[in-house]
């Protein structure tokens, strides 16, 4: 009958409680790879700067605290610690050419005494102090005997290494976001503003590549991916930031490098030549625009830009990246949701996306873009129009402005002044952000794997204050 078939048996039972007692090598896995992470997320992470400052308050301790410097009003520096420290390094330098020329000596001699004993000696075996194998590995130079000057003449002529205007990240208008801290647990996070982007990409971007001693102490972001909507200023930040540095603009989008080095060995010169005067001519950026084309899964029959070309690359010129080469890869993407999101998020380190511009934002550009016009008086309602121009980026505001103000209207200004109505109209032409792609963007960002560690941090962190009573975790 059913009911007995439904019963188990002792061989089943016994079968079932061996089964569940003895769990299989890829769930342990999986177990312990979440308590390892668990276990990481749990431990505080120790500044790289830690050494330094413990350092110099040992030096404060040891020569500046109980120092007398009543004799020293105007705070004049000490001769005596400077020569003391310039001298310690000098000597290290000096000693160091002594050795080598030394060896060099002895090696003269020794070969001089061989010829006059009529054998020739054995060559010496280099010595194997402080040559320890370096990690790096060394990749074949295909340009061995081409100067840095006929590399660079190559690539400005094929138009990889490009002439940017020059723009401060103080030319990027928008305000920071001043929201107040939302608990955690309620599962929404403050809108973040234009100020707050700008300043991540100072952070990530620019105070690590200022210089060798910042670079080896801060975190190696290798790429970085800037994900915002049409017209939202993505190019204008990445012209700031090889601006601030001063750096080399590599440019490969799959529109400007078509039709050049074809081929598979073209394709190799290329991304050779790339890493290498990129290094050579170090700070550099190696910017690619439509950064989801060549992870994108099915092209359309009409581009015949080949965007995949560089599909398998891409990862192979991120790992080649070594944390004393002062290069980045910047990509740019307007929907980044159309690609395949494995090999997408396997390039790129950091992903920021360029939220849509608040209230703040709005005004402040609005004000900086009028306020280049004399004419245009104080009392104009620059409140009014930011409230109204909620939805669109700064790209069309900048757009509006320009059509607006001709010359024959800046004429007219004096006598017949300028009304909002006016630009409004001529932003109604223009195209706004829609709320889909917006929802479309959020939905993305949250699958990123820097997304989910950050939520699975503050996920730990509620639980821990809610184990311990402290009741909402907040910002």
């Amino acid at each position: 009958t059913d009911s007995e078939l439904s019963k188990s048996t002792p061989g089943s039972s016994k079968d079932s409680k061996t089964k569940s007692k003895t769990k299989s090598p890829k769930a342990k896995e999986e177990k312990a790879g979440d308590e390892e992470e668990d276990e990481a997320f749990s431990k505080a992470i120790v500044s790289v700067f830690l050494p330094e400052i413990t350092i110099r308050k040992e030096e404060y301790e040891d020569v500046w605290k109980n120092k007398d410097e009543i004799s020293n009003a105007r705070q004049y520096h000490y001769a005596e610690i400077i020569e003391k420290e310039q001298m310690s390094g000098m000597e290290g330098e000096l000693r160091k050419i002594v050795d080598d020329m030394m060896r060099a000596e002895l090696q003269l001699l020794q070969e001089a005494f061989d010829r006059d004993r009529g054998f020739k000696g054995k060559k010496q075996k280099a010595s194997k102090r402080g040559t320890k194998k370096s990690k790096k590995k060394k990749e074949k130079d295909l340009t061995p005997d081409r100067s840095t000057e006929s590399l660079f003449e190559e690539l400005v002529a094929n138009g990889i290494i490009k002439k940017y205007p020059e723009v401060y990240f103080d030319e990027f208008k928008g305000e920071r976001s001043y929201n107040l801290p939302v608990p955690f647990n309620k599962g929404t996070d403050p809108k973040t503003g234009l100020g707050d982007l700008r300043q991540l990409l100072k952070e990530f971007c620019v105070l690590p590549m200022l210089s060798d001693n910042l670079h080896q102490s801060t975190p190696h972001i290798k790429s970085l991916l800037l994900s915002g909507a049409k017209g939202s200023g993505k190019d204008m930040l990445v012209h700031a930031i090889c601006t601030e540095l001063g750096a080399v603009l590599f440019d490969i989008t799959p529109a400007n490098i078509v039709g050049k080095y074809p081929g598979k060995s073209g394709l190799t010169m290329l991304i050779h030549l790339i890493t290498k005067v990129s290094r050579l001519l170090q700070p550099s950026i190696i910017y690619m625009d439509d950064a989801e084309r060549p992870f994108v899964k099915k092209i359309p029959t009409t581009d015949k830009t080949d965007p995949k070309r560089l599909k398998k690359d891409l990862v192979k010129i991120v790992k080649n990246f070594w944390p004393d080469d002062r290069v980045m890869l910047i990509g740019i993407t307007s929907c980044p949701w159309e690609s395949d999101q494995k090999l997408l998020l396997q390039v790129y380190q950091k992903y920021l996306v360029i939220p849509r511009p608040d209230y703040s934002s709005r005004y402040a550009i609005w004000s900086y873009l009028l306020g280049q016009y004399s004419a245009v008086g104080w009392n104009f309602d620059t409140s009014g129009i930011s409230r109204v121009s909620d939805g669109y980026t700064a790209g069309p505001i900048v757009k509006t402005v320009q059509e607006v103000m001709t010359v024959k209207r800046m004429v007219q200004l004096r006598v017949h002044t300028l009304s909002p109505l006016e630009l409004i109209n001529a932003l109604a032409r223009h195209v706004s952000v829609y709320k889909e792609e917006d929802e479309a963007m959020e939905l993305w960002f949250a699958k990123t794997t820097m997304c989910k560690r950050r939520t699975r941090a503050i996920e730990m962190l509620a639980q821990e204050e809610g184990r311990r009573g402290y009741g909402t975790v907040v910002r």
